[in-house]
């Protein structure tokens, strides 16, 4: 993953995705299923990058400039992918919001972010955020991209317009190339605490790119590799470790429909990678117990194994590798590799990752990923950093 010597070091997110549409514009990007067709479709880069210049036109006829926020609420997608890559390609700030929050706390998000524009699938999602909360003064465009009509659309405060019809206001348009630095925002990530209102957490394009390049030199992956998405991209570890680095390396991202189809998608697609928690291989765990113990003979050869997760996959010789990290550091901070892939332990700090352990026990970070801070909250943002600049994450380790 290091840069050759032809090649410009990459310092922002977009250079991802420039670099790797020159190394292999015709192998496929980006997989989903499509309801029409009742089958899976893929895009080239090539394609891909074709539909995103139409995107990007739109976003800059729509008057959204560079830094400001735009909000998406969008499932794992194509659709999304080219909503994310258009507003940081046009200098803005992607702030994903999470599908299973409530209609006002979505609301929340939008204002507290000051978000330009929202992205939603459908007028019915718009709709309850409405009926949440009556005022949104900074957006100024909700752009609805599964629907091809408006009819659903009730009293909106805010203009509301189809991705067709949006699309096609942009197809004059003469994009204009924005000035984009390391230090610029990258996102603006929610994370809710344990009480109150959400944080907006801030990253940079230094700290997504630091951590991609970071997990790209302990994770073995490349433009064979064929990822199977099911977190929400509002996950910011889906959004590093599948999104990003599938972009920074060629590899083949294809959407899952789903948790009620996660398996049957499994089994179709084939992934040499699957990103999840560890709610997720419980349940596969369980399952997998289930299944067993309805054969009988192998029961009791499985009761001997360790209780321990990560010894139980690795005892089916499935290589699961356990990690560590927060929003606050991109996230990433540790993850086990070929050779020293202990299953009670989160692994190694990335490379370019420092870690210390304070008197109390408490991890602290210091890396070029840690966070920028928490969105117009400076008294909070002071508090987590020590005054020689290491980010306390609130965990004890040893």
């Amino acid at each position: 993953m290091t840069s050759s010597p032809q090649e410009e070091p990459i310092t922002i997110v977009p250079d991802f995705l420039k670099e790797t549409l020159k190394k292999f514009p015709t192998r496929e990007a980006y997989g989903e299923w499509d309801q029409q067709t009742n089958s899976w479709r893929s895009v080239t880069w090539s394609e891909f990058a074709e539909e995103l210049l139409k995107w990007r036109k739109a976003l800059q006829a729509s008057n959204i400039k560079p830094g400001d926020r735009a909000a998406v609420l969008l499932p794992n997608s194509i659709d999304s992918a080219l909503a994310d890559q258009a507003i940081l390609g046009n200098g803005c700030v992607p702030v994903p919001l999470h599908a299973v929050d409530t209609p006002a706390s979505s609301a929340y998000i939008i204002n507290n972010s000051e978000a330009s524009i929202l992205f939603v699938p459908k007028t019915l999602r718009w709709n309850a955020m409405v009926s949440a909360c009556d005022s949104f003064p900074n957006l100024k465009l909700v752009v609805v991209v599964k629907e091809d009509t408006l009819e659903h659309a009730e009293n909106s405060p805010v203009p509301i317009v189809t991705l067709k019809d949006w699309l096609k206001a942009g197809e004059k348009e003469t994009l204009t190339k924005p000035k984009i630095s390391p230090g610029d925002l990258a996102c603006v990530v929610y994370t809710s605490g344990t009480t109150g209102n959400p944080k907006g957490v801030m990253l940079t394009h230094r700290n997504i790119v630091s951590n991609v390049q970071g997990c790209g030199q302990v994770i073995d992956i490349n433009h064979n590799d064929v990822y199977l998405s099911f977190l929400p991209f509002s996950h910011t570890f889906e959004r590093t470790v599948t999104y990003y680095l599938a972009i920074c390396t060629g590899a083949k991202v294809t959407f899952s429909r789903g948790v009620l189809k996660l398996a049957e998608d499994l089994q179709q697609v084939k992934p040499t990678i699957f990103i999840s928690v560890p709610r997720v291989y419980e349940q596969f765990h369980s399952k997998f117990l289930a299944k067993i113990a309805e054969q009988g003979s192998m029961k009791k050869a499985l009761a001997a194994l360790n209780n321990s997760l990560g010894r139980f996959f690795c005892a089916l010789e499935l290589p699961l590798r356990q990690g560590y990290g927060l929003t606050e550091t991109s996230p990433v901070v540790s993850v086990a590799v070929v050779g020293n892939n202990n299953p009670v332990t989160v692994g190694n700090p990335l490379p370019n990752v420092q870690v210390r352990i304070d008197d109390a026990g408490e991890l602290q970070i210091k890396a070029p990923s840690v966070m920028k801070g928490y969105w117009k909250l400076p008294e909070a943002t002071k508090e987590v950093f020590t005054e020689d600049g290491w980010f306390k994450t609130g965990d004890l380790a040893d």
